[in-house]
C-alpha cells in the first residue's frame, strides 16, 4: 500500500513511536501529517 501512496500511509508501529517522540520532545506543529509521523518515528531512541 505504501508503494502506491507513500505520503498517505503509515504503520501502527510508526504512529506509536511518533506519539512517544512527540510527547517526550514536543513538536512544532499541532497538526501532524503522515510525513511528520514517519519522520518522528525514525527519531525515537529506544533505551
Amino acid at each position: 500500500m505504501r508503494k502506491l501512496f507513500p505520503g498517505h500511509v503509515t504503520t501502527l508501529k510508526e504512529l506509536a513511536l511518533a506519539m512517544i517522540n512527540a510527547v517526550k520532545r514536543g513538536y512544532v506543529r499541532q497538526i501532524i501529517e503522515v510525513k511528520d509521523i514517519v519522520q518522528l518515528s525514525k527519531e525515537v531512541k529506544i533505551f
